[in-house]
């Protein structure tokens, strides 16, 4: 031990450290300046459970030949290649689910979005070739509401004997004040034939210079603004959507036949029909009875308040029938129903369907038919999931 303290002698004493406590916490802070490479397959950007696999599934299930055959560009033939029509099915489904209704926005979204990004899968895409696509196919999106309703049918989870009406009215891309008057025969000859001595004291219609065929409707917040009045046939049971119908006039008083008359140039034909007050016409009634078809709507309230439902002198077999269907207890029973196809017409709403980007009424039908395949979509998601539960 001398020898010991002979050698360290000369060093400093060197204080004892006390036991340390928690010291200082090492963490990793976000380097956002960093460079680097990051290398990931298109297919990892969504999550295998991601809802935007389901509607990529959904329309490879899709006869969609009619569109393969129009496309131009064909080995051997110079020409650029177009988005393939799958694909562009797919974005304008998604978006209308996701409230997109605007071709700009949804191209911002195929370079921004991970959802959109998966879907186009490396295409680019432009807002001119996406607007273009959105409303030149009414046939096959027309042909594709009819199969889906048709393939839901024979899977026993929607039935077509009792269906629904209900008018949705959707603001017109044109302002207020772009209406001019010019003659418009054709509307004032269809309004004569309803009132005509109201007509006679009217001034001519107006029309508007954005969109002529759109027409100033009283909205649900009591405005009047161009719109045009949809029209949205459905399956109470099952909410499915069945037809659809576009109309320029603000009332929906007539708007059954025309429907009816679709229906059945369709090869469907329901037994029972419902619709609110607002369609009520004894002609429409009285059709439907000769054709076989109940039309269920509630009887117009007079001034007098008398019984509604009390049969009249000159009341025909089907206005007659109808009186006693509606008063009886089965048949408020049936007209409940009714109140299920606004459903539809809600789910329009959430989806963006309140202001319309596109003019014209055949591109107004157009994003309604959008509307209605992206509505059916998520409706056979639903029924088919219920299905399932039960079996199990």
């Amino acid at each position: 031990m001398s020898g010991n303290s002979e050698l360290f002698e000369e060093l400093p004493e060197q204080p004892v450290p006390e036991a340390p406590g928690r010291g200082t916490p090492r963490l990793r802070q976000p380097e956002r300046h960093q460079l680097g490479w990051q290398v990931v397959a298109i297919d990892d950007l969504v999550a295998r459970d991601h809802p935007v696999r389901a509607v990529w599934a959904f329309v490879e299930g899709l006869d969609l030949r009619a569109l393969h055959d129009a496309v131009k560009a064909r080995e051997g033939v110079p020409g650029q290649a177009p988005p393939a029509p799958e694909l562009m099915m797919a974005l304008w489904l998604w978006a209308t689910v996701d409230g997109i209704g605007s071709a700009r926005q949804l191209a911002r979204m195929c370079e921004q979005h991970l959802a959109y990004r998966w879907l186009c899968g490396g295409v680019s895409m432009n807002y001119h070739t996406l607007s273009d696509f959105r409303v030149a196919h009414t046939a096959v999106l027309d042909q594709l509401l009819a199969g889906g309703v048709a393939a839901l049918v024979e899977q026993g989870l929607v039935a077509l004997d009792v269906l629904a009406q209900d008018g949705l009215r959707v603001r017109a891309a044109a302002g207020a004040g772009s209406f001019r008057r010019r003659a418009l025969a054709a509307a004032r000859a269809r309004r004569e034939k309803t009132n005509k001595t109201e007509v006679s004291r009217q001034k001519e219609p107006r029309a508007s210079t954005t969109d002529a065929e759109a027409r100033a409707m009283k909205l649900a917040d009591g405005g009047f603004r161009p719109a045009y009045n949809m029209q949205i046939t459905s399956a109470p049971k099952g909410q499915v959507i069945v037809a659809v119908g576009i109309d320029t006039t603000g009332s929906d008083r007539g708007l059954v036949r025309p429907a009816l008359e679709q229906l059945s140039a369709a090869g469907r034909r329901p037994s029972d029909y419902l619709v609110d007050g607002g369609f009520t016409k004894n002609d429409d009634i009285e059709w439907a009875h000769e054709n076989g078809i109940k039309l269920w709507c509630p009887p117009v309230h007079n001034k007098h308040g008398s019984d509604p439902f009390a049969p009249r002198r000159d009341d025909k077999p089907g206005v007659a029938d109808w009186r006693r269907r509606m008063a009886s207890e089965p048949g408020k029973a049936l007209y409940k129903q009714r109140a299920q196809a606004e459903c539809p017409n809600a789910w329009a709403r959430r989806m963006g369907l309140t202001r319309l980007s596109v003019r014209g009424k055949d591109k107004a039908r157009a994003v309604l038919l959008w509307f209605a395949l992206a509505h059916n979509m998520l409706r056979a998601f639903a029924l088919r999931r219920a299905a399932m539960a039960t079996a199990t």
